[in-house]
């Protein structure tokens, strides 16, 4: 299990290295953090907090039952097309050269 902290209240790298690793996440942020893609706020490994107080209750529930947390699963991050995932990075149409 992972914490997550955006600290630029932003879908960090993190969000998606975790998913990578395998592991569930506590995201310290509100689920509408994720934008468009409204399926990463709903996936069974995330798990959503609007403090530090929800984080330690959502740990203290995870971390009492060993078993059940390692049966949570983790898929792998959701595949994007890279010019896709560019044009929302640089925010304008990208033109392919050649």
């Amino acid at each position: 299990m992972a914490l997550n902290v955006p600290l630029n209240n932003d879908l960090n790298h993190r969000f998606f290295e975790i998913m990578a690793a395998g592991a569930p996440q506590i995201v310290l942020a509100n689920p509408a953090l994720v934008g468009p893609h409204r399926e990463l706020a709903s996936r069974p490994d995330v798990f959503w907090a609007k403090d530090v107080q929800q984080v330690e209750a959502i740990a203290e529930k995870l971390l009492a039952d060993p078993v059940a947390l390692g049966a949570i699963p983790v898929d792998p991050p959701p595949y994007q097309p890279l010019l896709k995932l560019l044009k929302q990075v640089f925010g304008y149409a990208l033109v392919p050269i050649g």
